[in-house]
């Protein structure tokens, strides 16, 4: 304890004694709302990573230095609270944000595609001839559609 943080005590205290206990510096950071320069300014204990022994070395913090540099940094414990508070607050008014934006993308998207498929719809509904009476010339015969000009011609037979 003393060659990484400067502190005196027995080794029965550095293991039962809360105000010797370690912690990790991913959880400092994220419970003491700490930046990584801050984190950085204190004294670690470096040990091999216990979840992959191939990873990264873990750093640990005096828990009581932690403490103390978040009281520096942020005023008081009670204000770390309410700070995490604002940042998780803010966080689900961003996600509510995206969901608005992405269903309201969706309506867009839906509405583009009715308009579509309407439109479709006109163009292959089948139209129903009115045809004018037939004319006769000769042996061939023809009629017209009123509404569309389309014209069918018939041979006798």
């Amino acid at each position: 304890m003393f060659d990484a943080f400067g502190v005196l005590c027995c080794w029965d205290c550095s293991k039962n004694d809360a105000q010797f206990a370690l912690i990790s510096k991913s959880k400092a950071k994220e419970q003491f709302l700490l930046t990584e320069s801050d984190v950085n300014q204190l004294a670690s204990l470096e040990r091999p990573n216990p979840k992959h022994k191939s990873w990264g070395s873990m750093k640990l913090l005096l828990l009581k230095q932690v403490r103390a540099k978040a009281v520096e940094k942020h005023g008081d414990l009670d204000k770390i609270q309410d700070l995490k508070r604002q940042r998780e607050i803010k966080s689900l008014e961003r996600t509510v944000e995206r969901e608005k934006k992405k269903r309201s993308k969706q309506v867009e998207e839906e509405t583009r595609v009715e308009s579509t498929v309407k439109k479709l719809k006109q163009t292959l509904e089948l139209h129903q001839h009115v045809f004018e009476e037939i004319q006769r010339d000769s042996d061939v015969m023809t009629r017209s559609c009123r509404d569309c000009g389309f014209t069918e011609i018939f041979q006798e037979f």
